[in-house]
């Protein structure tokens, strides 16, 4: 089922640099390709991270993506906090 929206677009985005991510060839960790999958993957989750749902639907959606993504559940390179507040609905002065 595809994500309308600013957050489908964050999603879709962060899978595909994941999945370029995934197809860089893992022998050589410090090549310069691996490193600009591994930019792209963490750029496109920090945005993930940085978006606030607009309602409460949008916010149970990025749990659920970020629950079942091994960027968030898996790599531990990120402030706790930003997970406690990344599915929380902005508003006005968030």
């Amino acid at each position: 089922m595809p994500i309308a929206g600013q957050l489908g677009a964050l999603i879709a985005a962060h899978v595909g640099a994941l999945a370029a991510y995934d197809a860089t060839p893992g022998d050589n960790p410090k090549s310069p390709g691996v490193a600009r999958a591994n930019a792209l993957v963490t750029k496109t989750r920090q945005a993930l991270f940085d978006h606030r749902p607009t309602n409460m639907a949008e916010a149970m959606r990025k749990g659920q993506f970020m629950a079942s993504c091994r960027t968030f559940i898996e790599w531990d390179d990120f402030d706790q906090v930003q997970l406690i507040k990344a599915p929380t609905p902005g508003g006005e002065g968030h």
